[in-house]
């Protein structure tokens, strides 16, 4: 009797590219959005020299909003990830090395 294999649906991801040199993933796809958090170095006034500096997470690269879409009648607004369009070719690589 042969072996039953079993296949796990491909997921599906949906990226729109706008005027203003950004693009939309949507869904958002949470290891994409780890990948693209950065460490920055932000600065904040006080201490002996007039400021301090801390290491912060931040995703200004890529913040999550709600984006207003029409289906049918109705007016939807599902969580989108922003994406400089300079990345979107290295996105679709990650989506397809991730299923």
């Amino acid at each position: 009797m042969p072996l039953m294999r079993t296949r796990t649906p491909r997921r599906t991801a949906r990226i729109d590219i706008w005027k203003g040199h950004w693009a939309t993933l949507e869904p958002v796809v949470p290891e994409i959005h780890e990948y693209l958090t950065r460490t920055v170095v932000e600065f904040d006034s006080g201490d002996p020299l007039g400021h301090r500096m801390r290491a912060a997470r931040s995703t200004y690269l890529t913040p999550v909003v709600q984006h207003r879409q029409r289906e049918g009648n109705c007016v939807v607004r599902p969580d989108v990830q922003i994406l400089p369009q300079g990345l979107v070719a290295g996105v679709c690589e990650w989506l397809e090395e991730l299923g």
